[in-house]
């Protein structure tokens, strides 16, 4: 089994052009750790909400603020409540879906209430370039949890980089 999975896990990470895997089971934690780290999860339409994306959902309700303190507080309730970087990832991996949904909004994509409404508020709400920032930062840092880093420390650094890009997209 460690063989068979190896070799998937080098197919996934280094695909023949032009290919692209898509991975479907009832849910994530069926597939091992090391793939789903190399994956973009997406969800299918009438699953129950999970506890992360509803937190996703906070999340960037207090992004679309565009201010610090108010994100800065949403963080560190997230530490206080001792949040495990499995679910940070997956936390954060929903809140990069919506942002990702919120730049097709800007893009032109009709709003014909198929998105959720956190994707149509951060639409509204930031800028194009913040909006942008945000995602990287939403992707990067999800990314970052796959490694064995600290919830708190990935909080930490998301709030800092936040701030920062709040600073530059004046």
């Amino acid at each position: 089994a460690e063989r068979t999975t190896n070799v998937l896990l080098k197919s996934i990470e280094e695909p023949p052009p032009r290919t692209v895997w898509i991975l479907c089971t009832p849910s994530a934690d069926d597939v091992l750790p090391t793939i789903r780290s190399r994956c973009v999860e997406w969800k299918v339409a009438g699953q129950p909400e999970t506890p992360e994306m509803e937190q996703a959902r906070g999340l960037c309700r207090v992004l679309a603020q565009g201010k610090t303190l108010p994100a800065a507080q949403w963080l560190v309730s997230l530490e206080n409540r001792r949040i495990k970087r499995e679910q940070l990832q997956e936390l954060l991996q929903d809140a990069w879906l919506l942002t990702a949904q919120a730049l097709l909004l800007q893009a032109g994509k009709p709003e014909d209430g198929t998105l959720p409404e956190e994707a149509a508020l951060l639409s509204r709400s930031l800028s194009s370039r913040r909006l942008e920032g945000l995602s990287a930062l939403l992707r990067q840092y999800s990314a970052e949890c796959a490694y064995n880093v600290g919830a708190g420390h990935v909080l930490g650094a998301l709030c800092a980089q936040w701030e920062r890009l709040l600073h530059a997209t004046r």
